[in-house]
């Protein structure tokens, strides 16, 4: 109840602005505001994977925080998961891709655009939750390269791998040929795993080896066993990466 109450709370307050209010509104002075959403911001990366119910509450929290004052660099991350709440959980499509507009704008502020780690996790949520719903998969392919690199940049490894991620599933349903395709995959585990990003190089392998079975070159070596794949990772949402694939197989 309490998750519905700050929902409700958050949607009033994004009925009263739009697109354009967002993109134009000023930037966070007061040092604390800037502290609290960078906390939050920090928080929410964490949450997301180790306690989900808790990502909607730091989510309306920070677009509260942003629409009272002002803008910052979290404030893009705000809005883009905010967005992806729309679209994934409350079935609301077309504000989803409003607050992605709002969020394309920030991102392209010169303030943002200084700041690797939210370049980085902007791009990989607008492009893998919510573009591809509203215009076709191949546009999105391009931006997450272009994450990646930011993340890489900026040290944010975990985005950056999460980049390539998403990359991976949208290629492997964007018809790419299957030769092209796992050779493709096959580079972007091996770069998640220098990268140390478990995770990341978990979920890519459950499409590499989809591929290598459409393509009949499995030699073995990996099991598609969703618990021998993900034994060193209790992500819920890598487990039913495999599940589905293994279901679309």
């Amino acid at each position: 109840w309490k998750i519905m109450k700050e929902y409700m709370k958050t949607d009033r307050m994004l009925k009263k602005v739009t697109t354009d209010d967002i993109a134009t509104m000023p930037q966070v002075k007061d040092k604390k505001v800037i502290m609290g959403q960078l906390i939050m911001e920090r928080i929410l990366q964490a949450v997301y994977h180790a306690q989900p119910t808790m990502m909607p509450m730091i989510v309306f929290n920070m677009v509260q925080t942003s629409i009272r004052n002002g803008n910052n660099a979290s404030a893009c991350i705000a809005f883009a998961s905010m967005a992806m709440l729309y679209q994934c959980v409350f079935g609301n499509p077309s504000k989803a891709s409003d607050l992605v507009v709002a969020a394309d704008h920030l991102l392209n502020s010169p303030d943002v655009q200084e700041v690797g780690r939210v370049k980085a996790r902007s791009i990989q949520i607008c492009h893998c939750f919510v573009h591809h719903w509203h215009s076709p998969i191949q546009q999105t392919l391009a931006p997450f390269i272009e994450g990646y690199q930011a993340g890489l940049y900026a040290g944010e490894t975990e985005s950056a791998a999460y980049n390539l991620s998403s990359r991976s599933i949208h290629l492997f349903s964007a018809g790419r040929p299957l030769p092209a395709l796992q050779h493709e995959l096959e580079s972007f585990a091996s770069v998640c795993a220098q990268l140390n990003q478990t995770p990341a190089q978990s979920m890519i392998r459950a499409d590499l080896l989809s591929v290598r079975k459409l393509r009949n070159t499995d030699n073995g070596e990996d099991s598609f066993d969703a618990i021998a794949i993900a034994s060193t990772n209790s992500d819920v949402m890598i487990r039913a990466k495999i599940v589905i694939s293994r279901m679309e197989l």
